[in-house]
């Protein structure tokens, strides 16, 4: 936090902070490019399978002979993109992802808001505040543990 002084901390209240910025600054950055990556897909997929709508509709002498299979390079395309966002549930990641970051900013915010306004941190609070953010991370391993449970089950 640029105008938080983390000098004046006491140590425990400190670390809590540090702890909860370094994972939030990782979930935001991840967040962000699960989001691009999801739009992509989305976008490319949608606008190949415009461009095979057209492609195939359109009755132009010079087109005619290739159109079947631009078409088909088209629904290769497609049925790629597609494959890659089912086959790596991107979007289902990203939502995931993003309720982690929204979750990390509640307590991001909780914290900072209390140092900012000079009150008092017990070390009840701070150890209330931590383990809301280990169930937090406790969240993310279990998402990874079952996903590796599913992967197991097909083989």
């Amino acid at each position: 936090m640029s105008n938080l002084e983390l000098s004046t901390l006491d140590e425990k209240t400190e670390f809590v902070l540090k702890k909860i910025l370094l994972e939030h600054d990782y979930t935001a950055r991840l967040t962000k490019r699960l989001k691009i990556i999801t739009n992509l897909l989305k976008i490319s997929t949608m606008v190949f399978a415009g461009l095979t709508t057209i492609v195939l509709g359109l009755r132009c002498d010079f087109l005619v002979p290739y159109s079947k299979n631009i078409a088909l390079i088209f629904g290769a395309i497609i049925t790629i993109l597609s494959g890659i966002s089912n086959f790596w549930n991107v979007e289902n990641f990203w939502i995931r992802n993003n309720t982690l970051h929204l979750r990390l900013n509640l307590l991001r915010d909780k914290l900072i808001y209390k140092i900012k306004k000079d009150e008092i941190i017990t070390s009840e609070y701070l150890d209330e505040l931590f383990s809301n953010f280990q169930k937090i991370r406790e969240d993310k391993i279990n998402y990874w543990s079952s996903t590796l449970r599913k992967i197991d089950r097909r083989k």
